[in-house]
């Protein structure tokens, strides 16, 4: 099985945890968990109270109406930078989301990635 050699040639990198969370449209900066909901986060830190409750739902409509952008630090190792290719996991981002690296769209070609890597200090922001 080919594959399995292949495999070991990849790493995963969990940035599962702690994010810079920020109101793009406003003046709300908090901490936050990935995976989880800017919702959960803004209630759990007293923002926003619980929107099932009475007629909180309609005073919250701006939560929903606002843009989000979630940012985190990481580093790769160089164990991890040798690897043919490194999954960074990140579960729950939005499917319409933009994905930045290093302040750089996600649309730019691997190559140009691997370049990026070779810092060991990075930065991904999702807006």
């Amino acid at each position: 099985m080919k594959e399995w050699g292949l495999m070991n040639n990849h790493t995963s990198l969990s940035l599962h945890g702690k994010w810079d969370i920020r109101q793009v449209n406003g003046k709300i900066k908090i901490k936050g968990n990935v995976p989880g909901l800017v919702h959960h986060d803004l209630i759990s830190q007293g923002i926003v109270d619980e929107p099932y409750f009475r007629m909180n739902e309609e005073q919250q409509q701006w939560v929903g109406d606002s843009v989000w952008e979630y940012s985190c630090d990481f580093l790769i190792n160089k164990e991890q930078f040798n690897k043919r290719s490194i999954v960074l996991n990140c579960d729950g981002i939005d499917t319409v989301s933009d994905i930045y690296y290093n302040e750089d769209c996600h649309k730019k070609k691997l190559e140009e990635y691997e370049k990026e890597l070779s810092k060991f200090d990075n930065l991904k922001k999702v807006a």
